[in-house]
């Protein structure tokens, strides 16, 4: 799930990337450039984050032998 908010975060940047290329060539607008600064920068900072906590679950998963090809380390239980 962290996968598809960091893809839709990533998407949002580029289109105010391109935004503000948009109103650079049109008629410098400082007041809009700021707005789409500021937007940029806390989407950055929320994939980071969001990065962040996927990485850690990866981590902690790994650990338990929750993610990956291999099974858990932890002792099998025998039903019989």
């Amino acid at each position: 799930m962290e996968a598809n908010a960091t893809t839709t975060a990533k998407q949002k940047i580029q289109q105010l990337k391109k935004q503000k290329a948009e109103i650079h060539t049109a008629s410098p607008n400082r007041v809009k450039v700021r707005r789409i600064q500021r937007k940029i920068k806390l989407l950055k900072r929320q994939t980071r984050d969001l990065a962040g906590a996927k990485k850690l679950v990866l981590t902690v998963g790994s650990i338990y032998g929750v993610y990956g090809n291999h099974r858990s380390h932890a002792p099998h239980h025998d039903p019989t």
